[in-house]
Protein backbone atom coordinates (compact mmCIF):
# COMPACT_ATOMS: atom_id res chain seq x y z
CA UNK A 1 0.00 0.00 0.00
CA UNK A 2 1.05 3.63 -0.48
CA UNK A 3 1.84 5.49 2.74
CA UNK A 4 2.65 9.16 3.35
CA UNK A 5 3.50 8.51 7.02
CA UNK A 6 6.74 6.51 6.63
CA UNK A 7 8.80 9.64 5.91
CA UNK A 8 7.44 11.67 8.85
CA UNK A 9 7.98 8.67 11.14
CA UNK A 10 11.63 8.41 10.06
CA UNK A 11 12.06 12.15 10.64
CA UNK A 12 10.56 11.78 14.11
CA UNK A 13 12.96 8.93 14.87
CA UNK A 14 15.86 11.17 13.83
CA UNK A 15 14.54 14.03 15.98
CA UNK A 16 14.51 11.66 18.96
CA UNK A 17 18.21 11.03 18.50
CA UNK A 18 18.05 7.62 16.78
CA UNK A 19 19.36 6.72 13.33
CA UNK A 20 16.52 6.09 10.83
CA UNK A 21 18.96 4.16 8.63
CA UNK A 22 18.43 1.18 10.93
CA UNK A 23 14.74 1.08 10.01
CA UNK A 24 15.40 1.79 6.34
CA UNK A 25 17.76 -1.18 6.16
CA UNK A 26 15.64 -3.53 8.26
CA UNK A 27 12.54 -3.03 6.14
CA UNK A 28 14.15 -2.62 2.72
CA UNK A 29 12.92 0.95 2.30
CA UNK A 30 14.32 3.28 -0.36
CA UNK A 31 17.40 5.20 0.89
CA UNK A 32 15.42 8.42 0.31
CA UNK A 33 12.36 7.22 2.24
CA UNK A 34 12.65 9.90 4.91
CA UNK A 35 12.14 12.62 2.32
CA UNK A 36 9.91 10.82 -0.19
CA UNK A 37 6.33 12.04 -0.50
CA UNK A 38 5.11 8.45 -0.20
CA UNK A 39 6.53 4.96 0.19
CA UNK A 40 4.94 1.72 -1.00
CA UNK A 41 5.03 -1.15 1.49
CA UNK A 42 2.82 -4.09 2.38
CA UNK A 43 0.27 -3.61 5.15
CA UNK A 44 2.05 -6.15 7.38
CA UNK A 45 5.39 -4.42 6.79
CA UNK A 46 3.89 -1.04 7.69
CA UNK A 47 2.57 -2.38 10.99
CA UNK A 48 5.94 -3.96 11.81
CA UNK A 49 7.72 -0.75 10.82
CA UNK A 50 5.69 1.29 13.32
CA UNK A 51 6.36 -1.25 16.08
CA UNK A 52 10.10 -1.24 15.36
CA UNK A 53 10.14 2.57 15.38
CA UNK A 54 8.41 2.52 18.77
CA UNK A 55 11.07 0.20 20.15
CA UNK A 56 13.92 2.20 18.63
CA UNK A 57 12.91 5.46 20.35
CA UNK A 58 11.12 3.91 23.38
CA UNK A 59 7.91 5.82 22.66
CA UNK A 60 4.65 3.91 23.28
CA UNK A 61 2.68 6.87 21.87
CA UNK A 62 4.65 7.07 18.63
CA UNK A 63 1.60 7.54 16.38
CA UNK A 64 0.25 10.44 18.44
CA UNK A 65 3.62 12.20 18.52
CA UNK A 66 4.29 11.79 14.79
CA UNK A 67 0.85 13.29 14.10
CA UNK A 68 1.43 16.32 16.32
CA UNK A 69 4.77 17.05 14.62
CA UNK A 70 3.57 16.43 11.07
CA UNK A 71 5.07 18.82 8.56
CA UNK A 72 2.77 20.95 6.42
CA UNK A 73 2.19 19.49 2.95
CA UNK A 74 2.75 15.85 3.93
CA UNK A 75 -0.45 14.86 2.12
CA UNK A 76 0.13 16.96 -0.98
CA UNK A 77 -2.75 17.86 -3.27
CA UNK A 78 -5.41 16.35 -0.99
CA UNK A 79 -4.15 18.32 2.01
CA UNK A 80 -4.03 21.64 0.20
CA UNK A 81 -7.46 21.04 -1.30
CA UNK A 82 -8.77 20.57 2.25
CA UNK A 83 -6.86 23.62 3.53
CA UNK A 84 -8.51 25.86 0.93
CA UNK A 85 -12.07 24.50 1.46
CA UNK A 86 -14.75 26.80 2.90
CA UNK A 87 -16.01 24.66 5.81
CA UNK A 88 -15.12 21.54 7.77
CA UNK A 89 -18.07 19.80 6.13
CA UNK A 90 -16.47 20.41 2.76
CA UNK A 91 -13.09 19.30 4.13
CA UNK A 92 -14.60 15.97 5.11
CA UNK A 93 -16.30 15.66 1.73
CA UNK A 94 -13.00 16.15 -0.08
CA UNK A 95 -11.19 13.79 2.30
CA UNK A 96 -13.61 10.93 1.67
CA UNK A 97 -13.67 11.52 -2.08
CA UNK A 98 -9.91 11.80 -2.55
CA UNK A 99 -8.65 9.15 -0.12
CA UNK A 100 -7.77 6.90 -3.06
CA UNK A 101 -5.29 9.54 -4.27
CA UNK A 102 -3.35 8.80 -1.07
CA UNK A 103 -3.77 5.06 -0.63
CA UNK A 104 -5.67 2.21 -2.22
CA UNK A 105 -6.68 0.26 0.90
CA UNK A 106 -8.05 2.71 3.45
CA UNK A 107 -11.72 3.67 3.41
CA UNK A 108 -12.83 6.88 5.14
CA UNK A 109 -16.53 7.51 5.68
CA UNK A 110 -18.46 10.41 7.20
CA UNK A 111 -22.00 10.14 8.54
CA UNK A 112 -24.18 12.71 10.24
CA UNK A 113 -26.82 11.51 12.67
CA UNK A 114 -28.81 14.17 14.47
CA UNK A 115 -26.48 16.25 16.62
CA UNK A 116 -23.43 14.09 15.89
CA UNK A 117 -21.06 13.48 13.01
CA UNK A 118 -18.98 10.30 12.78
CA UNK A 119 -15.71 9.95 10.90
CA UNK A 120 -14.55 6.36 10.45
CA UNK A 121 -11.24 5.01 9.12
CA UNK A 122 -10.92 1.32 8.24
CA UNK A 123 -9.52 -1.26 5.86
CA UNK A 124 -12.21 -3.73 4.73
CA UNK A 125 -11.16 -7.26 5.57
CA UNK A 126 -8.38 -6.13 7.95
CA UNK A 127 -9.83 -5.62 11.44
CA UNK A 128 -6.52 -4.32 12.88
CA UNK A 129 -6.40 -1.64 10.17
CA UNK A 130 -2.85 -0.16 10.04
CA UNK A 131 -1.89 -1.26 13.55
CA UNK A 132 -1.83 0.66 16.81
CA UNK A 133 0.48 3.53 15.86
CA UNK A 134 -1.02 4.01 12.39
CA UNK A 135 -4.53 3.99 13.86
CA UNK A 136 -3.68 6.49 16.58
CA UNK A 137 -1.81 8.62 14.05
CA UNK A 138 -4.85 9.03 11.83
CA UNK A 139 -7.32 10.09 14.53
CA UNK A 140 -4.78 12.40 16.18
CA UNK A 141 -3.82 13.92 12.83
CA UNK A 142 -7.47 14.56 12.01
CA UNK A 143 -8.18 16.25 15.34
CA UNK A 144 -4.98 18.28 15.12
CA UNK A 145 -5.66 19.49 11.57
CA UNK A 146 -9.33 20.25 12.30
CA UNK A 147 -8.26 22.50 15.17
CA UNK A 148 -5.64 24.23 13.02
CA UNK A 149 -7.99 24.67 10.06
CA UNK A 150 -10.74 26.24 12.18
CA UNK A 151 -8.74 27.83 15.04
CA UNK A 152 -11.28 26.13 17.32
CA UNK A 153 -10.61 23.74 20.25
CA UNK A 154 -12.68 20.92 18.74
CA UNK A 155 -13.32 18.05 21.15
CA UNK A 156 -14.36 14.45 20.59
CA UNK A 157 -17.47 13.02 22.18
CA UNK A 158 -16.04 9.52 21.92
CA UNK A 159 -13.49 7.57 19.90
CA UNK A 160 -12.67 3.96 19.07
CA UNK A 161 -9.71 2.03 17.71
CA UNK A 162 -9.15 -1.17 15.76
CA UNK A 163 -6.33 -2.37 18.03
CA UNK A 164 -6.58 -3.67 21.57
CA UNK A 165 -6.26 -1.31 24.52
CA UNK A 166 -2.64 -0.51 25.50
CA UNK A 167 -1.61 -0.66 29.16
CA UNK A 168 -1.19 3.12 29.34
CA UNK A 169 -4.15 5.22 28.14
CA UNK A 170 -2.98 8.58 29.47
CA UNK A 171 -2.20 10.40 26.21
CA UNK A 172 -5.18 8.86 24.44
CA UNK A 173 -7.49 10.18 27.15
CA UNK A 174 -5.77 13.57 26.98
CA UNK A 175 -6.24 13.70 23.20
CA UNK A 176 -9.72 12.18 22.78
CA UNK A 177 -11.33 12.19 26.22
CA UNK A 178 -12.26 9.24 28.44
CA UNK A 179 -14.92 7.68 26.18
CA UNK A 180 -12.65 5.21 24.37
CA UNK A 181 -13.30 1.77 22.89
CA UNK A 182 -10.79 -0.75 21.52
CA UNK A 183 -10.83 -3.84 19.31
CA UNK A 184 -13.53 -2.20 17.21
CA UNK A 185 -12.43 -3.42 13.76
CA UNK A 186 -11.87 0.16 12.63
CA UNK A 187 -11.04 3.62 13.94
CA UNK A 188 -13.55 6.37 14.47
CA UNK A 189 -14.39 9.58 16.19
CA UNK A 190 -17.68 11.30 17.01
CA UNK A 191 -17.96 15.08 17.28
CA UNK A 192 -20.73 17.65 17.51
CA UNK A 193 -22.40 18.07 14.12
CA UNK A 194 -21.88 21.84 14.42
CA UNK A 195 -18.25 21.16 13.52
CA UNK A 196 -19.38 20.68 9.90
CA UNK A 197 -20.35 24.35 9.67
CA UNK A 198 -17.12 25.75 11.11
CA UNK A 199 -15.34 27.97 8.55
CA UNK A 200 -11.83 27.05 7.48
CA UNK A 201 -9.60 30.05 8.18
CA UNK A 202 -7.37 29.35 5.15
CA UNK A 203 -10.31 29.16 2.73
CA UNK A 204 -9.32 30.36 -0.75
CA UNK A 205 -12.22 29.93 -3.24
CA UNK A 206 -10.25 30.42 -6.50
CA UNK A 207 -7.47 28.11 -5.31
CA UNK A 208 -10.03 25.61 -4.05
CA UNK A 209 -11.65 25.38 -7.48
CA UNK A 210 -8.27 24.91 -9.18
CA UNK A 211 -7.18 22.20 -6.74
CA UNK A 212 -10.50 20.39 -7.00
CA UNK A 213 -10.16 20.31 -10.77
CA UNK A 214 -6.63 18.90 -10.44
CA UNK A 215 -7.80 16.31 -7.92
CA UNK A 216 -10.65 15.22 -10.17
CA UNK A 217 -8.25 14.82 -13.08
CA UNK A 218 -5.87 12.80 -10.89
CA UNK A 219 -8.78 10.67 -9.72
CA UNK A 220 -9.82 9.98 -13.30
CA UNK A 221 -6.27 8.89 -14.19
CA UNK A 222 -5.87 6.69 -11.13
CA UNK A 223 -5.99 2.97 -11.90
CA UNK A 224 -8.71 1.29 -9.88
CA UNK A 225 -6.92 -1.48 -7.99
CA UNK A 226 -10.00 -3.67 -8.01
CA UNK A 227 -11.05 -4.45 -11.59
CA UNK A 228 -14.52 -5.16 -10.24
CA UNK A 229 -14.99 -1.49 -9.28
CA UNK A 230 -13.61 -0.32 -12.61
CA UNK A 231 -16.12 -2.48 -14.48
CA UNK A 232 -18.89 -1.37 -12.14
CA UNK A 233 -18.14 2.32 -12.74
CA UNK A 234 -18.04 1.78 -16.49
CA UNK A 235 -21.39 -0.04 -16.40
CA UNK A 236 -23.00 2.68 -14.26
CA UNK A 237 -21.67 5.41 -16.56
CA UNK A 238 -23.11 3.69 -19.62
CA UNK A 239 -26.47 3.06 -17.92
CA UNK A 240 -27.04 6.66 -16.81
CA UNK A 241 -28.31 7.59 -20.27
CA UNK A 242 -31.41 5.50 -19.53
CA UNK A 243 -32.15 6.99 -16.12
CA UNK A 244 -31.13 5.96 -12.62
CA UNK A 245 -29.62 2.46 -12.92
CA UNK A 246 -30.68 -0.31 -10.57
CA UNK A 247 -28.63 -3.18 -9.21
CA UNK A 248 -30.33 -5.69 -11.53
CA UNK A 249 -29.47 -3.59 -14.60
CA UNK A 250 -25.81 -3.27 -13.64
CA UNK A 251 -25.57 -6.94 -12.70
CA UNK A 252 -26.90 -7.88 -16.15
CA UNK A 253 -24.35 -5.57 -17.81
CA UNK A 254 -21.58 -7.19 -15.74
CA UNK A 255 -22.84 -10.72 -16.53
CA UNK A 256 -23.52 -11.70 -12.94
CA UNK A 257 -26.48 -12.21 -10.61
CA UNK A 258 -27.70 -9.25 -8.50
CA UNK A 259 -26.92 -11.13 -5.29
CA UNK A 260 -23.38 -11.83 -6.53
CA UNK A 261 -22.93 -8.14 -7.26
CA UNK A 262 -24.17 -7.18 -3.81
CA UNK A 263 -21.84 -9.66 -2.11
CA UNK A 264 -18.86 -8.32 -4.08
CA UNK A 265 -19.77 -4.76 -3.12
CA UNK A 266 -19.89 -5.80 0.53
CA UNK A 267 -16.48 -7.48 0.28
CA UNK A 268 -15.09 -4.28 -1.24
CA UNK A 269 -16.36 -2.29 1.74
CA UNK A 270 -18.83 -0.23 -0.25
CA UNK A 271 -22.43 -0.19 -1.51
CA UNK A 272 -24.20 0.23 -4.82
CA UNK A 273 -25.56 3.65 -3.82
CA UNK A 274 -22.12 4.83 -2.75
CA UNK A 275 -20.54 3.82 -6.06
CA UNK A 276 -23.46 5.32 -8.01
CA UNK A 277 -22.93 8.59 -6.15
CA UNK A 278 -19.18 8.42 -6.81
CA UNK A 279 -19.72 8.15 -10.56
CA UNK A 280 -22.44 10.82 -10.58
CA UNK A 281 -20.45 13.31 -8.52
CA UNK A 282 -17.35 12.96 -10.66
CA UNK A 283 -19.35 13.48 -13.86
CA UNK A 284 -21.39 16.29 -12.30
CA UNK A 285 -18.31 18.32 -11.46
CA UNK A 286 -17.08 17.98 -15.06
CA UNK A 287 -20.47 18.83 -16.60
CA UNK A 288 -21.17 21.79 -14.31
CA UNK A 289 -17.79 23.31 -15.18
CA UNK A 290 -18.89 23.42 -18.85
CA UNK A 291 -20.81 26.71 -19.35
CA UNK A 292 -22.38 25.37 -22.55
CA UNK A 293 -24.44 22.74 -20.72
CA UNK A 294 -27.76 23.87 -19.18
CA UNK A 295 -28.47 22.24 -15.83
CA UNK A 296 -31.40 20.38 -17.33
CA UNK A 297 -29.02 18.65 -19.71
CA UNK A 298 -26.59 17.89 -16.86
CA UNK A 299 -29.39 16.30 -14.82
CA UNK A 300 -30.45 14.20 -17.83
CA UNK A 301 -26.89 12.99 -18.46
CA UNK A 302 -26.67 11.87 -14.83
CA UNK A 303 -29.87 9.85 -15.07
CA UNK A 304 -32.19 12.18 -13.13
CA UNK A 305 -35.76 12.63 -14.34
CA UNK A 306 -36.19 15.81 -12.28
CA UNK A 307 -33.71 18.68 -12.11
CA UNK A 308 -34.51 19.35 -8.44
CA UNK A 309 -33.37 15.83 -7.54
CA UNK A 310 -30.02 16.57 -9.18
CA UNK A 311 -29.75 19.94 -7.41
CA UNK A 312 -30.34 18.35 -4.02
CA UNK A 313 -27.78 15.64 -4.73
CA UNK A 314 -25.21 18.18 -5.92
CA UNK A 315 -25.69 20.25 -2.75
CA UNK A 316 -25.22 17.08 -0.67
CA UNK A 317 -22.00 16.19 -2.54
CA UNK A 318 -20.39 19.63 -2.62
CA UNK A 319 -22.16 21.87 -0.10
CA UNK A 320 -22.88 24.31 -2.96
CA UNK A 321 -25.35 24.78 -5.78
CA UNK A 322 -24.18 24.23 -9.38
CA UNK A 323 -24.57 27.95 -10.05
CA UNK A 324 -22.02 28.75 -7.32
CA UNK A 325 -19.42 26.54 -9.03
CA UNK A 326 -20.17 27.43 -12.63
CA UNK A 327 -18.14 29.96 -14.62
CA UNK A 328 -19.84 33.36 -14.75
CA UNK A 329 -20.50 32.92 -18.48
CA UNK A 330 -22.75 29.88 -17.99
CA UNK A 331 -26.09 30.07 -19.91
CA UNK A 332 -29.08 31.14 -17.82
CA UNK A 333 -32.02 31.20 -20.25
CA UNK A 334 -32.71 27.45 -19.97
CA UNK A 335 -31.23 26.93 -16.52
CA UNK A 336 -33.87 25.93 -13.95
CA UNK A 337 -34.12 27.86 -10.72
CA UNK A 338 -31.96 26.26 -8.02
CA UNK A 339 -34.10 25.50 -5.00
CA UNK A 340 -31.99 22.82 -3.30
Amino acid sequence: MRSQVVGPTLSYVRARGADPAALIGAFGLPPTAEHDAEVTVSLSTLRAFYEAAEQLVSDPFLGIHVATQLRRGSFGLVEFCCRSAPTMGEVLGRLTRYTSLLTELILITVERRGSEVTIEHKIPGHPLCVGRHGNEFFLTMFMQQARIFTATPIRARRAWFAHEAPADLSELVETFGPALRFGAGGNGIVMDAEVLDLPVRTNDPPLYNVLQAQAEQALARLPIADDFLRRLHDAVHAALANGTPEVRHIARAMACAPRTLQRQLQRSGTSFQQELDTVREGLARVYVADPRLPLGEVAFRLGYTEVNAFLKAFKRWTGKTPRQLRPASAPTASTPRETA
